[in-house]
């Protein structure tokens, strides 16, 4: 009976961190955005010799690796559509803006056709899983920082007045919450039944590092104020990098070498980060009451065997 009771409590431990859906049903972990999503830095984004591949590397390798005890033992299906060096206007269109020549979404296999857009296969690849009987358990978000990487190197803001620049940051960014809300939206219409992560980006630029350090500083304040309004008003979380990041910009990203994107360690941080948001600790409260419960109606079945 002792070993039937431990039994039914390490079910009840997993029960409640996991959701029931789970348990049914082959779990896809969605995972949208740029090069940091992808997992790739500047180097393999722009060679034109990189093979294509699923993208299960960088923090959503990790994290899919991280969520595998929480979903019955099994690791969630990764589905990474993110392109190296998407605009949020390209990632709706597929067309990235004038001059803009970094973007490559050849070396995601997932893009199959010219054509072949983000917001539309995300749109197509929800309603195959679903189609499936499986689910979208979990998902991650993040667009933007190449919008301000193109708007920063145009003529336009490099020649422009402070007041001007300052106008161009603020209509960029409008652009951006524009299409992010579009795709917030239709993922959460989708796919209601997703947890999904909203990561910010962090500042690579280390203090001292000026004029970039102190402009994407400010810059960044304005994006998450975005991302944090449009995670409640969507039911999703944001997770905020910057402060990970802050102070230890040498060993979490490639930046002593010119390269914003994350070393091993910093897709770590990410991805620990996101595991934290998607994993709740489990309340004690809750749990004690449910124990409680369980033990005593065991109590109650065993008091009764013993009286046949």
């Amino acid at each position: 009976m002792q070993s039937f009771i431990r039994c039914v409590i390490a079910i009840l431990a997993v029960g409640i961190a996991l959701p029931a859906h789970h348990c049914w049903a082959e779990v896809v972990y969605l995972a949208l955005g740029d090069s940091l999503t992808f997992g790739v830095n500047a180097a393999v984004g722009e060679n034109p010799a990189t093979q294509p591949s699923t993208g299960d590397q960088g923090f959503v390798a990790k994290l899919a690796d991280r969520l595998t005890p929480y979903n019955g033992g099994i690791r969630p299906k990764v589905d990474n559509l993110a392109v190296y060096a998407e605009t949020s206007g390209s990632l709706v269109t597929g067309t990235p803006p004038l001059g803009w020549t970094k973007r490559n979404a050849a070396i995601n296999s997932a893009y199959t056709s010219p054509s072949d857009t983000q917001f539309g296969l995300m749109q197509s690849h929800i309603a195959a899983i679903h189609a499936a009987g499986d689910t979208v358990g979990y998902a991650s978000f993040m667009i933007g920082v190449n919008d301000i990487f193109y708007v920063t190197a145009t003529p336009a803001f490099l020649n422009g007045t402070p007041t001007e620049q300052q106008q161009l940051l603020g209509s960029t960014i409008a652009n951006v919450q524009t299409n992010y809300l579009t795709v917030l939206a239709t993922l959460k219409s989708l796919a209601p039944e997703a947890r999904i992560v909203l990561p910010t980006y962090y500042n690579a630029y280390p203090a001292g590092y000026e004029p970039q350090h102190s402009l994407y500083n400010s810059i960044l304040a304005g994006y998450r104020a975005y991302v944090q309004a449009d995670a409640q008003a969507f039911g999703a979380t944001m997770v905020d990098l910057n402060p990970l990041f802050t102070g230890n910009e040498l060993t979490l990203t490639n930046i002593g070498s010119g390269d914003i994107h994350p070393t091993s360690a910093g897709y770590a941080v990410i991805s620990e980060a996101l595991f934290a948001a998607i994993v709740p600790e489990i309340d004690p409260a809750s749990f004690g009451s449910a124990l409680a419960l369980l033990l005593g109606s065991l109590g109650l079945v065993e008091r009764r065997s013993r009286r046949k």
